[in-house]
């Protein structure tokens, strides 16, 4: 039983994990962009681009953390 607990637990801190990654680049990446836009003047040019950009990141992220965890098991 505990094992089970214990292993829940383990893929709730994992799945918690891989939303902050995700929250924290797009975010990062859509405040970036915005304070560039500002600047330059442009619309939501730099915006898109470095949320793509921020979006990418964070998916490399949570591949290199899962591949960091299969390699474990």
């Amino acid at each position: 039983m505990e094992r089970r607990i214990r292993r829940g637990i383990g893929y709730l801190t994992l799945m918690t994990q891989i939303g902050a990654i995700m929250v924290v680049s797009v975010s990062l990446g859509i405040y970036l962009g915005r304070l560039i836009d500002l600047y330059l003047g442009t619309q939501i040019l730099f915006t898109m681009i470095l949320l793509v950009a921020g979006a990418a990141g964070g998916i490399v992220s949570v591949y290199r953390l899962v591949q960091g965890l299969v390699k474990q098991d």
